[in-house]
């Protein structure tokens, strides 16, 4: 199976922006496109735990990351973008029945 893709909504200074309706996850995990340099973006979880893999980038390799349900975390870039293979350009999600939303901060 693919992997559910989610790109993030961009937020810029003193715009207001729709905030996103969560996206499930899925059975084979989920592609957030991270296409900026250096960018951060604000994941918020509802209905249950997700989990962030870091990315296999010079600053990536460290622990994954569990968010619960109802939590929300900025995350960098360098630590948890794939810069190749299967998720290259993404950071990869897993928590099937999780939905996440994300948010690309100015």
């Amino acid at each position: 199976m693919a992997t559910t893709k989610l790109s993030p909504t961009k937020l810029t200074f003193n715009t207001g922006v729709k905030t996103p309706e969560g996206t499930l996850v899925g059975e084979s995990g989920m592609d957030l496109k991270f296409s900026g340099k250096d960018n951060r973006i604000l994941i918020s979880v509802t209905v249950a735990a997700a989990t962030i893999t870091t990315g296999n980038g010079i600053q990536g390799g460290g622990p994954a990351l569990t968010v619960q349900a109802g939590q929300s975390v900025v995350l960098d870039s360098g630590f948890f973008k794939y810069v190749s293979g299967e998720h290259k350009g993404c950071v990869y999600i897993t928590g099937a029945t999780a939905k996440v939303s994300a948010v690309e901060l100015p």
